[in-house]
């Protein structure tokens, strides 16, 4: 176990709260995670972890945007998820020995609370709640895995950009950390489609783009054109 000051402590536990998996625990259920929890920052750009590491801990978002990303044996790299403060990478992984799927990077400065993998299982299994929780999460994983799939083969570039800035704003607000190439790899075109695509939806007021931010200036417009539900992963 971590030995840390109270106020450690308390940081930690309200970014676990946060989680939707743990928020309804007791406070002692939080408090025995946070005490196995280890913070460790990262500058943007740095990598949490690798597509192919040992999946040894389980890594909870404490601060900053982490981006999960899947490089295709082309060296074409696909995102999968922007993740906030709470939620987890990858923890489903730690109950099986398997290496890392996606790589996570830091999108900017960014801090994470690294839980051992065999400690995470067993805090798991002795919380049956957890564990139905989780399977429920699992369940929705899929659903939106289905429906990004689904715009890959449906949806032009446009239509795309649309449903993915719908999708992450619903969770993250108006406000995005995301540059062309962030957004070109959430949606597997190349940067060019992204920057036509994000020049229409600005003649047409529906946003704004600054250097590494896009912001919804229309939220209710762009929930009009979205053809997908607004299931986030």
């Amino acid at each position: 176990i971590v030995i840390m000051s109270e106020s450690d402590l308390a940081k930690k536990m309200e970014v676990l709260r946060s989680n939707r998996d743990f928020r309804a625990l007791p406070e002692e259920k939080i408090q025995e995670l946070a005490a196995l929890a280890i913070r460790i920052p990262f500058k943007k750009g740095e990598f949490i972890f690798h597509a192919g590491d040992p999946s040894d801990y389980c890594h909870v978002v404490e601060s900053g945007f982490i981006l999960l990303s899947k490089e295709s044996s082309t060296g074409k790299s696909i995102a999968f998820s922007l993740l906030e403060k709470g939620y987890t990478l990858n923890a489903v992984t730690c109950f099986k020995p398997c290496p890392r799927y996606f790589s996570a990077r830091a999108v900017k400065n960014a801090s994470v609370l690294a839980i051992p993998g065999k400690e995470f299982k067993e805090w798991v299994l002795k919380n049956p709640e957890v564990t139905e929780i989780i399977i429920c999460t699992l369940g929705e994983l899929l659903d939106a895995a289905y429906h990004r799939f689904m715009d890959f083969v449906n949806e032009n570039a446009e239509q795309r950009v649309i449903n993915t800035l719908c999708m992450i704003s619903s969770r993250m607000g108006p406000s995005l950390p995301l540059t062309n190439k962030d957004l070109a790899d959430l949606i597997g075109t190349a940067g060019e489609t992204v920057a036509r695509a994000i020049v229409n939806l600005q003649k047409s007021g529906l946003l704004s783009k600054s250097r590494g931010q896009i912001t919804i200036a229309n939220v209710a417009q762009l929930k009009l054109l979205s053809t997908s539900p607004t299931i986030f992963i």
